[in-house]
């Protein structure tokens, strides 16, 4: 006896296609078309809140800061709230590192977008958040590529 079932395949074409088996019958199979995902569902946002005045922090917002939000022209979920969650109760003391070329001109050279010093300081490619406990241990809690 076989399961129902969905798979996907790839054509000689580089084209996924998604099938779903609709009984136990192995030639019941239709091909099932997945609607594109929104734009949205690629949004990451991080927030910190200070443990002692309790305003909350945004640290990265995907939509806005690093190398594809600021070259970006298509991205359309700038209205999009997200939901938050609790991720680390525990109270850290934060260090944020990003990487980018190593001047403006390296940038511009690499890209070929002309653009101001601040276009190019918030254009980074690589971001990474540390936070530090209250006994000094440095404990990696985001990265991301943003290019």
């Amino acid at each position: 006896m076989s399961e129902y079932g969905s798979w996907c395949t790839k054509d000689e074409n580089g084209i996924f296609h998604f099938w779903k088996r609709l009984s136990e019958d192995q030639n019941d199979v239709i091909e099932v078309f997945i609607p594109p995902k929104p734009e949205f569902a690629l949004a990451v946002m991080l927030k910190a809140k200070c443990s002692v005045c309790g305003k909350e922090y945004v640290l990265f917002d995907s939509r806005k800061n690093g190398y594809d939000a600021m070259t970006s022209e298509d991205m359309d979920d700038s209205d999009y709230i997200p939901h938050f969650q609790n991720y680390r109760k525990k109270q850290y003391v934060l260090e944020i590192k990003i990487e980018n070329d190593e001047s403006l001109d390296a940038f511009i050279e690499n890209t070929g977008i002309d653009c101001s010093e601040e276009f190019y300081s918030d254009s980074f490619s690589w971001i990474t958040i540390y936070g530090i406990d209250e006994n000094g241990k440095r404990r990696k809690l985001f990265e991301s590529e943003t290019a």
